[in-house]
């Protein structure tokens, strides 16, 4: 939902849907496919989209995130 002080002026949404692979079991490395559909935008919106791809960290801290 998009406000001024006026009140509601617009709205937007997308869906994201990410698909992440392992090619090889015995690599570990992860591959990460994002589809964004289904943008809606009504009224006024200063739509933009942004993704950043943040992994927790739940393995061995020796493991280190690359890419």
């Amino acid at each position: 939902m998009w406000v001024r002080s006026s009140g509601q002026v617009g709205t937007s949404s997308y869906t994201v849907y990410i698909r992440g692979t392992v090619p090889k079991e015995s690599d570990h490395t992860m591959f990460f496919d994002y589809h964004l559909t289904d943008f809606v935008s009504v009224g006024t919106t200063g739509m933009r989209i942004g993704l950043k791809d943040v992994v927790p960290q739940n393995w061995p801290a020796a493991a280190r995130l690359t890419g």
